[in-house]
Parts: structure tokens; C-alpha cells; sequence
């Protein structure tokens, strides 16, 4: 089946089989202004291994050669039963499995199985060493991470090392890098995040809403960034006024009722791919996700989300393949008018990650491998 933005059937499917996840990573969506709180709006939810099975058995999804187990919001790790889930998906043999995953949850049995499943790759985010990994990656352990890496490894598992910089830990490049091949990882990967935006510094707070650390962009990156200005630096009593009152507001949205008019080129609508969030929803992508949750958090509609809700009279579980068929997600049009909307009041998350020059394209065309 060829559906509205997609040239070709759904070769490519990507699931978050979870909305639950053991890190605090400051920069994740899943997290209320870089606190370790999950934003209240996120349900506690995972696709069951009943789910997915139903999931791959639909004729929709009956050519998919490649599965993505990369959330939005969660870890594999962190599902009530990671093992039966993924052993759903290679007993359907489908031919590619890459994981990605902090890695840091889960027991060496686990791991050793892993190790030994046909088509499986892991792509572990490591972010440094001992000093600087957990910076980033709150509430994991880098030993945890290590021995857990190295029992799917000498399992026979195909492991990669993705390394995200700042001016914290880019003086470790090298050193991770050895230390992977000392390891056995097959692949390294080092690239810069996307998520400070425009501004220079990034800051990190604990659940005591206090400021604990400032996170800083990695050299290679600054120079591409126009606006140098500072994050505002909240005091204690206006995040938690902000917390409990709901009032947060993402300012990456403030223009989200702008029209755009962008050259968007959507390479995974040509490589057929779609993707299933946490609480069995169907998107195009994972990007269509955050934007339209991260929209709703800050109590904006953009022009093409009202055509689901105020205009179609949708609710929001418009989307659900729990409540709904395929069919009928496919009729109520999210995949045909996400790509009328290029040419019009566009969706946001295509405009922001999908033209030339994206922050998107900036990270691929900096992301180094060895």
C-alpha cells in the first residue's frame, strides 16, 4: 500500500517500546525544562509484546526489512519484557534490528542473549569516559554501560559506540575511540547535538528545581551558531511556580503559527518508513511526534494541527492504532496532508528538520565515523 507522502510501502518501521527510561538526559523532550521530571503530559505506557505482534502481522507492515527500536521518549531497557519484545521481531526475521539505547539497565543474561540474535544492532550512547559520561547521561553508570557492551560483544553482538559532544568531554574523542576498538565495537560515531538551539549554553537543573551544571556546546559547533545570547537562568521559586502552575512554554514553538514555504526533502518518506510512539500511535516520524506533543505542551495549535482537531473535529487519539484501523488513520489524512502542508501552513517538525541547512542535516554532515 503507497500512502500520501510515501513513494513506496513501508519498508522501515520504527517503534519507542517505551515511554519509560532510567537516564536524565537534561536535553530529552521526555523531561520539563532540563529537570529530572517527566513532563506530566507523558503517559506511563509501552507497547506490549502482544501489540507488536499484531503490529508485524499486519499486511501494512508486511514488507518491512529493517526495524528502528529508538523512542522518543523511552529505552528498551526499561520495557516490562525487552527480551520477548525483540524476540517477537527477529522470529518474524526480518533481515536488520538496530537498537539504540543507553545501555545502562538490564542484566549480562540479557546482554549475552542479545549477543546472539541474528541481525541485531546495538548502538550504545556513551558520551565520554568515566569523568564526563554521566554529565550528560544522568542516573547511568559508564562501568554499568562497559559491561554490559562488552557481554553483547563477546556474544557475538555488532556494537557501535555514538559519542555526542560538547566542550565537556571533546577532548575524549580519541580515547573513546580506542578504547572501542580495544572493546571490540565495530563502528564510532562522534557528532554534536542539535538541541542547544540558538543559544551558546544549555542549563541543567535538579529536582530541587536548583542550577546544577551548564552545558556547553562542543567548539566545532559554535561557529554556527548567530545568536550567542545566554539561557535565562530561573531561580528556584520561578521553576517550581512554572512546574506547578503548567505555564512552561517551549520557546522552540513560538512560531509555530508562522506558514512556511520551505524546499522540504523527506527522506523517510522515500525510504518507505513510518513510525509507532510509546502508546501505539502512528506517524510519519518521529520528528511529527515531538512536534506536535511539544506544540500541545505549550498550549499552541500551528495551523496544520487544527485541520486534525478544530477543522476535522478529531480527538487525539486520532492516530491510535489501539481505537483504530489502518485504514482509517490513513483516510483521516495525517500522511497525505503532511505533505500538502509543505507547500502551505507546514508542519512544523518538516520545516524545522527536513529543508537545506537544517541543525538536522548540520548534525549528519558532522557526525564523524571510524
Amino acid at each position: 500500500m503507497i500512502i500520501g507522502m510515501h513513494k513506496t510501502p513501508i519498508r522501515s518501521l520504527q517503534v519507542d517500546p517505551t515511554s519509560e527510561c532510567n537516564a536524565r538526559c537534561p536535553m530529552c523532550p521526555r523531561h520539563f525544562g532540563s529537570t529530572p521530571y517527566r513532563h506530566s503530559s507523558i503517559s506511563s505506557d509501552e507497547i506490549s509484546v502482544e501489540e507488536l505482534t499484531n503490529i508485524l502481522n499486519m499486511p501494512f507492515f508486511s514488507e518491512v526489512e529493517n526495524m528502528l527500536i529508538n523512542g522518543n521518549y523511552g529505552d528498551l531497557v526499561m520495557h516490562s519484557n525487552p527480551k520477548e519484545f525483540i524476540k517477537v521481531i527477529v522470529d518474524k526475521e526480518i533481515p536488520t534490528i538496530t537498537i539504540f539505547t543507553n545501555g545502562a539497565a538490564q542484566s549480562t543474561d540479557f546482554w549475552s542473549w542479545l549477543g546472539k540474535q541474528p541481525g541485531i544492532f546495538v548502538e550504545f550512547s556513551i558520551d565520554g569516559l568515566q569523568d564526563t559520561h554521566s554529565i550528560y547521561r544522568r542516573n547511568t553508570r559508564f562501568d554499568t554501560v562497559i559491561r554490559n557492551a562488552k557481554e553483547f560483544i563477546e556474544s557475538g553482538g555488532n556494537a557501535i559506540w555514538t559519542m555526542i559532544l560538547f566542550k565537556h568531554n571533546q577532548h575524549q574523542v580519541d580515547e573513546c575511540y580506542n578504547l572501542s576498538k580495544e572493546l571490540g565495537f565495530t563502528t564510532f560515531k562522534s557528532k554534536p547535538t542539535t538541541r542547544f538551539k540558538n543559544n551558546s549554553t544549555f542549563n541543567v537543573y535538579d529536582k530541587n528545581f536548583e542550577l546544577t551544571n551548564i552545558l556547553e556546546p562542543t567548539d566545532i559547533l559554535k561557529e554556527f551558531y548567530e545568536n550567542k545570547s545566554y539561557q535565562k537562568i530561573y531561580s528556584p521559586d520561578d521553576l517550581k511556580n512554572m512546574y506547578n502552575s503548567y505555564e512552561y512554554s517551549n520557546k522552540e514553538w513560538k512560531d509555530s503559527e508562522t506558514n512556511f514555504y520551505f524546499d522540504i526533502y523527506c527522506d523517510v518518506a522515500e525510504k518507505g518508513h513510518c513510525y509507532i510512539s510509546h502508546d501505539m500511535k502512528l506517524w510519519p516520524c518521529c520528528f511529527t511526534q515531538i512536534d506536535h506533543d511539544s506544540s500541545i505542551r505549550a498550549g499552541i495549535k500551528n495551523q496544520f494541527m487544527k485541520k486534525f482537531y478544530d477543522e476535522k473535529g478529531l480527538t487525539s487519539d486520532f492516530n491510535s492504532l489501539r481505537n483504530n484501523s489502518i485504514d482509517s488513520i490513513i483516510e483521516n489524512g495525517l500522511f497525505r496532508e503532511t505533505e500538502d502542508s509543505w507547500n502551505g501552513d507546514c508542519f512544523s517538525a518538516c520545516a524545522i528538520n527536513c529543508v537545506k541547512n537544517s541543525k538536522l542535516n548540520l548534525q549528519y554532515n558532522m557526525t564523524k565515523k571510524r
